[in-house]
């Protein structure tokens, strides 16, 4: 039983890797946290084996059911079909040395998916009540809370903390070294924080002022992907309570419905006018095609296509985008005399992302992972729907937990239309589909005995 507990341990210190920031290496803001988040998830994983080997009568007793029962998830099989894609592509890849170990910059490629792949697996199989779901939340949470201190430290100047100062109109980077990622990070962190008051009700107020400080971060992150996706998560959410739930609550979800289509429609529309622009974070209500970002993202993206159209299988490889960019290079990238940004790695949109780096059969396996969700997601509301309890109060409840999982994926899509995937996003990911998978079991076995 000592060995799962400490494989549970190790999973646990995976998730604050986040805050890690190393001062003395080449790039600080990435070395330490991905070395750190390999180090638990490798003790995780030894620790479970070494549990399996030595304490077999437990593992059959205790976890024997439950790993069959996750093996047999469709969203279980469909994160496993991504990672081996992703993986296979690394050993057809322009350059599989690169693919495979990636570079200190980046730390990721198919090595670090598989640390990742574990990661997921060890969460679905261990964590087995509401109880551990609810410790790695708070964990999460108070790890981001950790990485916005150190963003604050290092905009007041604070001697031994990098970042950039509050001024000037600078985005908020926190402990991540980028504010994209601080805002995604915080997009999670507010779906643990409204799970948790759902489940806690006695202290629903305090994280209810705690989803307010995350969503000010995510705004003075000032980057159009976070701040979007949150948006489009917040609409599913209410559509969804429109569709689902009592009138008493309809009524509630349509009154913020229209506040939010019309507020956010309105400062897209006015962006241009005086007042919108002296607004903080301004620059978030022009979206039009017209700007520089924009503007580069679109000619990134026609690279990419280009290069996907000449491996369209398994494509170039995990971290070989740069090739393609280099390849089908846009000169319109480049303008004298301005500061422009003229290199890529990254396709800046993890479906173009995985569609060039990993072909059609990685993109089709990244997109049956949300397929397989949503199927999971209808079959359990389904199952619920038929054991409800009559009390329409409890049911408005439980349809408001059941928008939280309906909206959550859509939030993440959509800000992955302009941004890609890196360690705080993807340890956050397959931690909400871990959770998943356990979420969706059938209701005959939700109540697991707690492992002690």
């Amino acid at each position: 039983m000592a060995f799962f507990k400490a494989s549970k341990f190790f999973l646990m210190g995976a998730v604050i890797s986040v805050i890690l920031v190393g001062t003395t290496t080449l790039f600080p803001f990435i070395v330490t946290k991905y070395t750190f988040f390999r180090i638990m998830v490798d003790f995780a994983a030894i620790f479970f084996l070494l549990g399996y080997i030595f304490r077999t009568s437990f593992f059959e007793t205790m976890y024997k059911e439950r790993v069959k029962r996750v093996l047999r998830s469709p969203l279980f099989i469909a994160v496993a079909a991504f990672t081996f894609f992703f993986v296979l592509s690394s050993f057809f890849a322009y350059d599989p040395q690169y693919a495979i170990w990636s570079n200190f910059e980046r730390g990721e490629g198919a090595f670090q998916m598989v640390h990742f792949f574990a990661f997921f697996s060890l969460l679905a199989m261990l964590f087995k009540d509401e109880g551990d779901w609810k410790k790695i939340f708070k964990l999460s949470i108070a790890t981001g809370g950790v990485m916005l201190l150190y963003g604050v430290l290092a905009g007041f100047g604070v001697k031994g903390f990098v970042g950039p100062a509050f001024s000037g109109g600078a985005r908020f980077h926190g402990s991540l070294g980028n504010a994209a990622y601080v805002g995604v990070y915080m997009m999670f962190a507010i779906f643990y924080l409204a799970y948790l008051s759902f489940h806690e009700q006695a202290k629903k107020t305090g994280y209810g002022i705690l989803m307010v400080i995350a969503a000010v971060f995510v705004w003075l992150t000032q980057t159009r992907g976070p701040v979007y996706g949150l948006g489009a998560g917040v609409i599913a959410l209410l559509i969804y309570m429109l569709a689902r739930s009592g009138w008493k609550w309809k009524k509630q979800a349509f009154a913020l419905f229209v506040a939010c289509v019309i507020v956010g429609g309105g400062l897209i529309y006015f962006h241009d006018t005086p007042f919108v622009r002296a607004l903080p974070g301004a620059r978030l209500f022009n979206i039009g095609f017209s700007s520089s970002s924009w503007q580069s993202r679109l000619w990134t993206w026609e690279s990419a296509i280009k290069g996907f159209e000449e491996r369209p299988l398994l494509g170039w490889g995990p971290e070989n985008f740069a090739v393609v960019f280099d390849k089908h290079f846009d000169v319109r990238h480049y303008v004298p005399g301005a500061g422009s940004e003229t290199w890529y790695d990254r396709a800046h949109s993890v479906y173009l992302d995985y569609l060039v780096e990993t072909g059609i059969f990685g993109l089709l396996a990244f997109v049956s992972i949300f397929v397989a969700y949503y199927f999971q997601f209808v079959k359990k509301n389904r199952e619920l729907d038929a054991i409800q309890e009559k009390n329409n109060t409890e049911k408005d409840k439980r349809i408001f937990e059941r928008a939280l999982f309906f909206a959550l994926p859509i939030a993440y899509l959509m800000q992955g239309v302009v941004l890609f995937d890196i360690l705080p996003t993807y340890i956050n990911l397959f931690l909400f589909l871990a959770f998943a998978v356990w979420k969706f079991q059938p209701s005959s076995i939700d109540h697991v005995k707690k492992i002690r």
